[in-house]
């Protein structure tokens, strides 16, 4: 999977992009959707990102290319980042976010600062498909890349960074990853996780994200006064991450075919109709089969037992004083038992 990243740093009221991101283009609906991602939070790796980071503050790599890009530019004086556990949390949320939108822009719209907190020097970086430690802050590190690709490095070795904490979150097979800087004094506790697997997204930044829709299932057959829940809606962003879409409201073409009810939807009476929802610009359609209740198994009696039908060719039934029991054919009785 191709390896993408992008860093920013806001010093107090100013916004410094050290990478470009992509802009976001709209679908026509700008309303706000709730998006259920089926995570995992990675919490042992992101915190073993810490020493990683330290050690290269303080140690003989903290350093960046020249803007010129004839020379390194020693970074001295830098101390260890305290490592913060409300600022954790914010990660945290901030890798779940990009499971739906891979940007500083959150999937709500709002600038990637906004999950953060009280007034403070921030910066963020974010990765997604490097699955250790080692391997997003190799890539971090970005030690073959000239001054304009040292965006996420420079970052890191940022002086007026005091804190930090780290969100490492798996969707799916890809893993997200994101660092929350910032100045100030160390807080939170170790104990105290972040824990939602849901984010507000609007149409624009899904769009943006290339996000494919569709449903759970294609077809639904049920019989007479069956009730099932309703297909999910499923989002599946450029990144490969799948996530499900709360809060829908399909609508059913028949409603004496098939009726809806919150999110449960009930077998009327037989026939075939479809459950439709719009989905941003897109309308799904799932078909809808329903027969009448199933009646019970034919049998057929042999002596006084009765043997199920529909054996297969190479299975019969036998029955002996203790149990009844299908066997395979191969596997021929001892006839002397």
């Amino acid at each position: 999977m191709k390896r993408r990243f992008c860093s920013l740093i806001a010093m107090v009221l100013a916004l410094v992009l050290f990478l470009s991101c992509v802009p976001v283009s709209g679908w026509a609906a700008e309303s706000v959707v709730t998006v259920e991602v089926n995570a995992t939070f990675m919490y042992e790796e992101a915190r073993s990102m810490l020493n990683l980071v330290n050690s290269f503050r303080t140690g003989k790599d903290a350093y960046y290319r020249s803007k010129n890009n004839k020379s390194n530019v020693k970074v001295r004086g830098l101390k260890k980042l305290q490592y913060d556990y409300n600022l954790e949390k914010v990660a945290m949320l901030r890798a779940l976010e990009l499971a739906v939108y891979f940007s500083h822009t959150r999937p709500n719209g709002k600038a990637w600062k906004t999950a953060h907190s009280g007034n403070a020097t921030r910066g963020e970086n974010i990765a997604y498909g490097l699955g250790s430690a080692e391997a997003a802050f190799k890539a971090f590190r970005e030690d073959d890349k000239n001054y304009s690709g040292q965006g996420h490095r420079r970052i890191m070795l940022e002086k007026k960074f005091t804190r930090v904490g780290f969100g490492c979150v798996k969707v799916g097979d890809v893993v997200y990853w994101a660092q929350e800087f910032s100045s100030g004094k160390a807080g939170g506790k170790a104990s105290d996780k972040f824990s939602a697997k849901a984010v507000d997204a609007t149409w624009n930044t899904l769009k943006a994200a290339k996000t494919k829709v569709t449903t759970s299932a294609a077809e639904l057959v049920l019989t007479e006064g069956e009730t099932i829940d309703l297909p999910k809606v499923v989002l599946t962003s450029a990144t490969g991450a799948r996530n499900s879409l709360g809060k829908t409201k399909w609508s059913s073409a028949n409603s004496n075919i098939a009726q809806i009810n919150d999110s449960r939807l009930t077998a009327v009476q037989t026939g075939e109709t479809e459950i439709m929802i719009t989905v941003g610009d897109t309308t799904l359609k799932v078909k809808v089969q329903v027969g009448t209740a199933s009646a019970a198994a034919n049998t057929e009696t042999i002596d006084e037992y009765t043997v199920p039908l529909g054996l297969g060719d190479n299975e019969f039934f036998f029955v002996d004083d203790e149990d009844a029991a299908f066997m395979d054919i191969d596997e021929t009785l001892d006839e002397d038992n």
